[in-house]
C-alpha cells in the first residue's frame, strides 16, 4: 500500500459516511478473513488467542460498527439539510505494533454552520488484506 492508497481510503470513508446522500457503507472485514489474518500474524498460542477473541466478539463488533455508521450518516445528513457544511482535511495512518498491515486511522474534516466551526476526527482501525483496506472497529467521532 502507498500513501495514495491511505489518502484515497480516508477520502472514501469521508464521502461514504459524511457527504454521500445515498446510504453507503464502508466494508467491515469478514469474520473468516479476520481469522485468517490473525493466524497469519502469529503462530501457536498467540494466534489461537486472537482467533478466540475474534470468534467471541465479532458479532458485537459488527453490531457496534453498524450503529456507528448509522449514527454518523443520520447526523450529518440531517446537518446538511439544516445548512451544515463539511470539508475534508486529511487522513493519518499509524501502524499497530506487533501486527503487519493493521493501522489506527484518524480521518479529519471541518464541520461548520452559521454559528459554529469544529474540526472533527473520525477514528477507526483497518487491516490491509487482499489488496484492500478492511475496517475492523466501529467509527469513533472526536471533536
Amino acid at each position: 500500500q502507498t500513501e495514495k492508497d491511505f489518502e484515497d481510503y480516508g477520502q472514501l470513508v469521508y464521502t461514504k459516511l459524511i457527504t454521500d446522500e445515498d446510504y453507503n457503507t464502508v466494508d467491515f472485514m469478514w469474520v473468516s478473513d479476520y481469522r485468517d489474518y490473525a493466524r497469519a500474524q502469529h503462530n501457536g498460542e498467540k494466534a489461537e488467542r486472537d482467533v478466540f477473541t475474534i470468534n467471541a466478539n465479532y458479532e458485537e463488533w459488527y453490531r457496534d460498527y453498524q450503529n456507528s455508521v448509522n449514527q454518523l450518516k443520520d447526523y450529518y445528513q440531517k446537518a446538511r439539510k439544516e445548512g451544515g457544511k463539511t470539508e475534508y482535511l486529511e487522513t493519518l495512518f499509524t501502524p499497530t505494533e506487533g501486527y503487519d498491515d493493521l493501522y489506527q486511522v484518524d480521518m479529519s474534516f471541518i464541520y461548520s454552520t452559521d454559528n459554529l466551526q469544529n474540526e472533527v476526527r473520525i477514528t477507526f482501525r483497518v487491516i490491509w488484506y487482499k489488496n484492500f483496506f478492511w475496517l475492523v472497529t466501529p467509527f469513533k467521532e472526536n471533536f
